[in-house]
């Protein structure tokens, strides 16, 4: 009952116009969101469905149940708090419901996005694309991390790694869910440190901040060392193969080298691979 109740959440708060105009595009879905069952092509869900190993579910009856683009976490906060407190909402649209918006203190010399982890901010900071499966008794949640021709930001990591767990604590025991998340490239980017180690888990990698700015991220070292989840206890990769090999950008141009000079013009420029962690 929990589940269903979660499923009809997630699409309830589901406002991102073009998730729904790619699944109408792109899956030829007809509109029925609510009682939907398409959400992934085949060839996408085979491969996901393989990042589901070790997580306490049947990968070979799981079915993914709800799937969202660009979805808020205030959204994802807002579906999970909703479940647990009041699971029979949308049967009375009329309440007035209140979310409980924790207070944040600006820390001095310390950027709000490096120390504001709280669950619910008022934000669209969002996950690429959220992912849930079921196998008829347990949930599964996958967060679906992109990246093209852009390098995967350890300090981006971080934060979705906390303000996740920290929504992944308003979850109901009785969803049995479980979370990981899941980087989606070209490439598979080198995830080591400056001794060419290899880091085994996200909250490993977020955590080599760059040390020249240790006053600026302690806040977050600190909570990333206070996840209670499984969310970042190991990296999954999985290559995004349709990627072109090939893209060119329009790059404007300055009549001087100064910063200070007036862009004139633009010219065409091939866009480097898919660059390592940084």
């Amino acid at each position: 009952m929990k589940q269903a109740t979660l499923i009809r959440n997630l699409k309830l708060f589901n406002a991102k116009e073009r998730d729904h105009l790619m699944r109408a595009a792109y899956l030829g879905v007809d509109g029925r969101y609510a009682d939907t069952t398409q959400f992934l092509s085949k060839n996408f869900d085979d491969k996901l469905k393989t990042h589901l190993k070790g997580l306490d579910i049947d990968e070979s009856k799981a079915i993914c149940v709800f799937a969202g683009m660009d979805y808020h976490l205030d959204w994802l906060f807002a579906a999970l708090w909703m479940t647990a407190n009041h699971p029979n909402w949308h049967e009375k649209p009329g309440d007035k419901i209140c979310l409980p918006l924790e207070t944040h203190k600006k820390l001095d010399g310390i950027n709000n996005l490096h120390s504001d982890f709280r669950p619910l901010t008022g934000t669209q900071e969002d996950i690429d694309l959220l992912v849930v499966y079921s196998d008829g008794k347990k949930l599964a949640m996958l967060f679906i991390e992109a990246k093209g021709s852009a390098a995967f930001n350890r300090v981006q990591l971080g934060r979705k790694l906390i303000r996740l767990d920290r929504i992944i604590a308003h979850t109901d025991s009785e969803l049995q869910m479980q979370c990981r998340l899941v980087l989606v490239a070209p490439k598979k980017p080198a995830f080591k440190d400056i001794e060419g180690k290899e880091y085994k888990s996200w909250i490993s990698f977020a955590q080599g901040l760059p040390e020249k700015r240790a006053k600026e991220f302690e806040v977050m070292k600190a909570a990333l060392s206070e996840i209670k989840s499984n969310i970042g206890d190991e990296i999954h990769f999985m290559p995004l193969t349709e990627y072109p090999e090939k893209l060119y950008k329009v790059e404007r141009q300055r009549e001087t080298k100064s910063k200070e000079g007036a862009y004139t013009h633009c010219i065409l420029k091939l866009r480097k691979p898919t660059k390592d962690a940084t």
